[in-house]
């Protein structure tokens, strides 16, 4: 499955990557793998720190509550629920010296 905001391919369904950062496909060996740069970001909080955020609308509808307002869903009931995910994340540089001890 190629994700949404890969230079040239379609959009898909259910799956976005925020700020339309680009995703891009690589091979090491065996291991294929998407690479996504992470961007600037302000909490709410007024703290601040580096992200990449891709979402998973496996109902397909939009978001229509946060973590503080969900019925045990964020769009519908359809959604993904009680699910546990696994992400390997590879550090390529520290984007922050002072904050990453």
């Amino acid at each position: 499955m190629v994700p949404a905001g890969h230079a040239g391919s379609e959009p898909r369904p259910g799956f976005t990557i925020e700020h339309h950062t680009p995703a891009t496909a690589r091979v090491e060996g065996a291991l294929h793998y998407w690479n996504v740069p992470s961007y600037a970001l302000t909490y709410a909080s007024g703290g601040v720190g580096w992200t990449s955020r891709l979402h998973l609308y496996a109902s397909g509808g939009r978001q229509r509550y946060t973590w503080k307002t969900q019925p045990g869903y964020l769009a519908s009931p359809a959604d993904v629920r009680n699910q546990e995910f696994t992400v390997y994340v590879r550090i390529h540089q520290i984007l922050d010296p002072a904050t990453s001890r």
